[in-house]
């Protein structure tokens, strides 16, 4: 009996050197009996000082190369420019402007600026001028409309907003007023499209006056409209 027990604690004095050596702390202890045979039951268990000595690794600059094979969870965020209008996020110039012309009814005009400005032409052979040109930045595409009747504007205004409404592109402003020109009353609907976010004209404005032209083509629409500003109006006010 000596014998084992002789050759068991040698051998638990070899499995404890190994555990140190591993920074494994060991403890030996029995289950069963006080009296009788004794099974000694081995307990290993990693020191708290080598677990996070070992943890602190995960964050040192020396396991970047560690780091650096696990997925960024930033890698996803986008980093291309938001340009739902595909113009690099910027409005068209005078001269792109004046190309889109012919594509919308002659009553459209491009204004240079808020106050409705219009003093420009394209047709002259000068590049100088064309470049210089090519550097203003128009205000707004604009167009207005004339009614007989004030209510015949504002049902015209209720055909504006369903075309935009169903192409989910809007205008800049529509306004209906009642104005004296040459000592008669005209009554109006004026358009403005401009996009907002570009801080100018987009291609989106010219599809909406071209999709407008469409609509105003139709015979219950064009029993609201006049040609242009009558004479034909009453002169009270």
């Amino acid at each position: 009996m000596n014998d084992k027990m002789a050759a068991l604690q040698k051998y638990f004095s070899k499995v404890a050197a190994r555990a140190h050596k591993s920074n494994l702390s060991l403890s030996i202890f029995s289950n069963g009996p006080s009296t009788g045979h004794h099974h000694n039951i081995l307990s290993f268990q990693r020191s708290k000082q080598s677990f996070y000595s070992s943890s602190s690794l995960l964050s040192s600059p020396s396991s970047s190369s560690s780091s650096s094979s696990r997925p960024d969870p930033f890698a996803r965020r986008p980093t291309a420019k938001c340009d739902p209008y595909g113009q690099g996020g910027k409005p068209l110039n005078l001269v792109q402007a004046a190309s889109l012309l012919p594509t919308v009814d002659t009553q459209w005009k491009v204004w240079r600026n808020s106050d409705g400005d219009q003093d420009f032409t394209l047709d002259r052979p000068d590049e100088q001028d064309e470049e210089e040109e090519a550097t203003v930045i128009p205000f707004a595409l604009v167009r207005d409309y004339y009614h007989a009747e004030y209510l015949h504007g504002a049902e015209f205004i209720k055909h504006v907003a369903a075309v935009a409404q169903i192409n989910n592109h809007f205008p800049y402003q529509v306004s209906l007023d009642r104005f004296v020109s040459k000592r008669t009353w005209h009554i109006r609907t004026r358009v403005i499209c401009r996009t907002i976010v570009l801080e100018g004209l987009s291609h989106h404005d010219f599809m909406l006056a071209t999709l407008l032209d469409v609509e105003t083509n139709r015979p219950e629409l064009r029993s609201l409209l006049l040609v242009g500003p009558t004479t034909t109006s009453t002169t009270t006010p």
